[in-house]
């Protein structure tokens, strides 16, 4: 992420202290397309139908470590910013917005499901686990039906003895993608209980609305996983519920200035050109 800093006006954090430390160019040191394309009018530019041009992010002065990357975003863009800020209210309480919270904090201490039913997470806020489903599903078959059709009007004691001792499986694996894998998928789930040390624990997976129905969500059997790595989890948006999508967020585009764009894809000039 590439934030917006200017000398038009005060910003405050990193950026008001030495404003813009980087900019974008052309990349036709390295993207034989790029040059081609700027040599086009937009009329041929609108007659293709793939990607042909690129821009660099390149440093305007030195840059300490650790310090933020900030370029112009342009003046349409902060004049549109600032008329933002002064007109901006919170969300109205009909627009189910009303106790939006960002999961960056939230994230720092994750509760268990006795927890969130006393004190429950925001709306926009679900939670979600690794997971991804084994080829072994003989772990199904050792439920009786039964308690499978009754488990949840047990007593706790009573699911940890009937339920969780015969297919609480060990979840220690999931501590990254699947083997072969390169990102993780994340399934609905709940923390049931932390274990002393607090680095796992035991938690409910849920079924995926995104995978096919599981041999067990299909019988309405709980999917219990044991010694489950607590930093596996973590709390997402839900679905349309993040702040990009508050009622009245901030929508403009980032500007590119004038000396970037060859002459014949303007359309008006100045009194001087």
């Amino acid at each position: 992420l590439v934030n917006h800093g200017s000398p038009r006006r005060s910003w405050e954090g990193e950026c008001g202290k030495d404003g813009p430390n980087a900019a974008y160019r052309w990349a036709t040191d390295f993207d034989p397309m790029t040059s081609e394309w700027l040599n086009m009018t937009l009329e041929e530019i609108s007659k293709k139908d793939s990607r042909g041009l690129t821009l660099a992010l390149y440093a305007t002065r030195d840059i300490r470590p650790g310090e933020e990357i900030f370029v112009d975003y342009g003046v349409e863009w902060e004049e549109a910013w600032t008329l933002h800020e002064k007109n901006w209210k919170p969300p109205d309480w009909r627009s189910n917005f009303q106790s939006y919270q960002s999961t960056i904090e939230l994230n720092e201490s994750l509760r268990t499901l006795a927890e969130e039913k006393r004190d429950p997470y925001p709306e926009n806020i679900m939670m979600a686990c690794i997971y991804w489903e084994t080829e072994d599903d003989d772990w199904v078959e050792q439920v009786d039906p039964h308690d499978a059709a009754n488990w949840k009007s047990f007593d706790d004691e009573t699911i940890l003895e009937k339920i969780l001792e015969k297919i609480g499986m060990p979840g220690d694996e999931y501590t990254g993608p699947k083997e072969n894998e390169d990102f993780a998928e994340y399934w609905p789930c709940k923390i049931l209980l932390k274990n002393e040390d607090g680095t796992s624990g035991m938690v409910r997976i849920l079924q995926s609305p995104h995978h096919d129905v599981t041999a067990w969500d299909e019988i309405d059997i709980p999917r219990f996983l044991t010694n489950y790595p607590l930093n596996s989890v973590k709390l997402f948006h839900r679905p349309y519920k993040s702040d990009q999508f508050l009622p009245g967020a901030f929508r403009q585009h980032i500007g590119l200035s004038d000396e970037l764009l060859p002459d014949q894809w303007k359309t008006e000039r100045d009194s001087d050109g």
